[in-house]
Order: structure tokens, then C-alpha cells, then sequence
């Protein structure tokens, strides 16, 4: 039971990785050239793909059972 609840927690936050690099690649084509929200949207994509990395292998561990 717990496995399912802490699966579907890495699950959420893989989903909110995806969502924060959406948001960030949309602030950094959709300011102006040399603007700080380009920086913004960057440190977001930057954000988001450490979350996918990161919770991707806690995920992977949790189904061999490792975690």
C-alpha cells in the first residue's frame, strides 16, 4: 500500500518536472531579448529537468524494489 503512495507521489512530481520546463521554455521564447525573464525561464527549465532526472531514478528504484 505504501508503495503505491509513495509511486504515485514520484509519479506527480515527474508530471510537475514536465510542467515547470514547460513554463520555463515558455518564459524564455516569449520575453524580450536581453530580458531577466529569460533567465527566469531558463533556472525553470533547469528546475524541471532535475526533478525528472531525480525522480525518475527514485521511481526506477521503488520498481525494482530497492527503495
Amino acid at each position: 500500500m505504501s508503495n503505491i503512495i509513495i509511486g504515485s507521489f514520484l509519479i506527480m512530481e515527474i508530471i510537475g518536472g514536465f510542467l515547470a520546463m514547460v513554463f520555463g521554455f515558455t518564459c524564455a521564447i516569449f520575453s524580450d531579448k536581453y530580458d531577466p525573464m529569460q533567465f527566469v525561464g531558463l533556472g525553470f527549465m533547469l528546475i524541471g529537468l532535475a526533478m525528472i532526472i531525480a525522480f525518475t531514478s527514485l521511481f526506477k528504484r521503488l520498481v525494482n524494489g530497492l527503495l
